[in-house]
């Protein structure tokens, strides 16, 4: 498997991680409290499982009609997708307990919708959290038959019409896995995935073939046996219990990830961007303040907690969420949410009908420049002409962004890589009104013992480097470049001096 690295060289973006780990850490140490499971945990782990053995125990001891039987496999669905998500979900990262036997228990779990734990830990504790929304390396944004999740994914003609047929589909999730497991699997130890997990292919490929017949052989062989449905009402109940399983945690996992604003970057081996600012740039909370669903979901509501702290149990996440997003706003991060389920649903086929569209506008790179003019006035102590006396410039400053156009019809700023005002403003800010009208001097110069200038002029500045037209262009640099979206970096920059002398700076000539 080829692996991919997150660079670590943004000191903002370090400063951030560091900041929001410390935060979080905080929260926990003066509550006094664990990051894993609590009472209230163990409580709905009994009330989720129950959701789901219950109705099978009647289903198999008390003779009921074909309705009731019916009402009976809709709540297995509701029940078997709530442990998925509330209980075996939490295990399989290791947040239910700091037990290891109690997390591998709970893991276990999974087994009752006849899946194979390892697979699950690969496709989602591996790939998916580490890459997520890579397409080629989170299976999750995998095109699902003629699903396209990813915009890196070709486009074919039925995909316009992949909004209308998604229900069908986002339902043989769970069912589809009963057989695919097995060229997973494969498919795993092909990519050397299965030996990274200290296991052999030979041995997991027989204890997932022994699980999968005791589990059909209960699920499906008791009711035949046991009640008077005969071989295809019990199919087609079989088939309905998965198929609302299977919508439930499709929709759910989907309205996290294939959102408006949750980003799919292309696959690089080098990854220009932390891992944490990755995870917050992908993915997108939703529903926060709806009580019954956080309770059903097991927190996948609050993804972006979940996905930059997936050790710590779901039940804290409602506490994580404002410190988060207090934090990404404090370093200028985005932090997507949709405030309600019916908004993440709707954003959700928003997406799905632009990854319908054949479009132009997707993943394409666009460069934007906003020009600027001031006057300063300086000297270039030690220079063997003229310069080394004080005389003024009217400076021209071009400052040219690279970046996608955002495509959301929810965002204020839709169609945009940056709004010209917000540009404005940071080189106004940081620049501009900082250098405009000013005599800039080198502090190492005779010059800054002259204390006569400050009283003179209104506007003195030292530098600690020549400021020569080259030297204040990297000056400027280091003065905007942190100001920035996250998801906008600098192409280059540009500052005339005169009509016919000019420096430039490019990101390219410095590998960055």
């Amino acid at each position: 498997m080829s692996h991919i690295k997150f660079t670590h060289h943004n000191k903002h973006e370090q400063q951030f991680v560091a900041t929001l780990r410390k935060k979080v850490n905080l929260y926990f140490k003066e509550n006094n409290i664990s990051n894993k499971a609590n009472a209230k945990m163990v409580i709905k782990t009994i009330a989720l499982v129950s959701m789901y053995l219950l109705p099978f125990v009647l289903i198999l001891s008390v003779p009921m009609n074909n309705w009731l039987a019916f009402a009976s496999v809709v709540v297995m669905g509701i029940g078997i997708a709530g442990v998925g998500m509330g209980v075996m979900h939490d295990a399989c990262h290791g947040a239910y307990s700091k037990k290891e036997w109690v997390n591998k228990l709970l893991s276990g779990s999974l087994y009752l919708l006849g899946s194979n734990v390892l697979n699950w830990k690969i496709q989602h504790n591996v790939l998916h959290h580490t890459y997520t929304n890579i397409s080629g390396l989170d299976e999750d944004i995998d095109s699902k038959g003629p699903i396209r999740l990813s915009e890196h994914k070709p486009f074919r003609k039925f995909h316009k019409y992949q909004f209308l047929y998604v229900f069908f589909f986002y339902g043989l999730m769970t069912l589809v896995m009963l057989t695919n497991d097995f060229t997973r699997l494969y498919k795993y130890a092909q990519m050397g995935l299965i030996k990274s997990q200290n296991k052999k292919l030979s041995t997991e490929f027989w204890k997932m073939l022994f699980r999968k017949v005791v589990y059909l052989t209960v699920v499906f062989g008791l009711p035949l046996w046991l009640t008077r449905f005969n071989f295809w009402q019990v199919l087609l109940g079989f088939v309905i219990m998965h198929w609302v399983a299977s919508i439930i945690l499709s929709f759910v996992f989907q309205m996290a990830h294939v959102v408006e604003g949750a980003e799919q970057p292309e696959k690089e081996n080098e990854m220009q961007t932390d891992w944490y600012v990755h995870q917050l740039k992908t993915t997108s909370d939703f529903a926060r303040d709806n009580k019954i669903l956080s309770w059903y979901v097991g927190g996948l509501n609050f993804q972006i907690e979940h996905h930059l702290f997936p050790n710590i149990c779901h039940v804290h996440y409602k506490k994580l969420a404002p410190i988060v997003q207090e934090t990404a706003a404090e370093f200028g991060f985005t932090y997507n949410i949709k405030p309600t389920f019916r908004s993440a649903l709707i954003s959700h086929f928003h997406r799905l009908r632009e990854l319908g569209k054949h479009s132009f506008m997707v993943h394409q790179k666009i460069r934007v420049t906003k020009k600027f003019t001031f006057d300063m006035a300086h000297a270039l102590y030690g220079y063997d002409g003229p310069c080394r006396n004080i005389h003024g410039h009217t400076y021209h400053f071009s400052v040219t962004l690279i970046g996608e156009a955002i495509q959301d019809n929810t965002h204020p700023k839709n169609g945009m890589v940056i709004d010209f005002t917000e540009l404005k403003q940071i080189v106004s800010e940081k620049v501009i009104q900082v250098f405009d009208h000013a005599l800039v001097l080198n502090a190492n110069s005779p010059h800054s013992k002259m204390n006569e200038l400050k009283d003179t002029f209104e506007k003195v500045i030292y530098v600690d480097y020549q400021p020569s037209c080259e030297n204040l262009i990297l000056d400027f640099l280091s003065r905007i470049k942190n100001c920035l979206p996250s998801t906008i970096s600098i192409h280059n920059l540009r500052l005339d001096e005169t009509l016919t002398s000019y420096a430039e700076w490019f990101a390219s000539d410095n590998n960055i």
